[in-house]
């Protein structure tokens, strides 16, 4: 979504690089227990060079002919995606203390603001930069940050 309606490449790029990281991540496990998936990699490689065909389409078409394939990789269907299984379990929110980034945890997706606050609450940093100080504010930004203004 981001590269079509607002151009933005650098986002498209590092989730391509999370991809290929993931892959390298896996084929090292699949290494380490001794167990051949090549089937799999095989697939989530494919994938990869179908991503890249938009920023690399001449790279993008030679290797996807390089890997068997007859016709060129810009005539074939872009990769379909689960979206339900591509969301997040966790997601890593901000703690700030009077504007400064204190801490970072992490979180299950769609928590509410007022169990975000008390995750950040709980937290050991967040305990002692706040102890004996004057709480005079929480903002919890679901999904994103909670931010605690002290005073003292």
């Amino acid at each position: 979504a981001d590269l079509h309606d607002r151009f933005a490449f650098n986002t498209a790029i590092s989730g391509l690089m999370e991809m290929t990281n993931a892959i390298y991540a896996y084929r090292e496990k699949q290494h380490a227990e001794q167990n051949t998936s090549a089937l799999v990699l095989a697939e989530a490689v494919q994938k990869a060079v179908l991503i890249i065909a938009p920023f690399c389409p001449h790279l993008a078409d030679e290797l996807w002919s390089r890997m068997g394939h007859p016709r060129s990789i810009h005539l074939e269907p872009w990769p379909a995606y689960d979206e339900e299984v591509a969301k997040a379990d966790t997601v890593e929110i901000v703690v700030q203390i009077n504007g400064r980034v204190r801490d970072r945890l992490e979180v299950p997706a769609g928590i509410s603001a007022a169990e975000m606050e008390e995750v950040a609450m709980a937290s050991e940093k967040v305990q002692a930069l706040v102890a004996g100080k004057q709480i005079v504010k929480v903002v919890p930004v679901p999904g994103k940050l909670v931010n605690i203004v002290v005073k003292g």
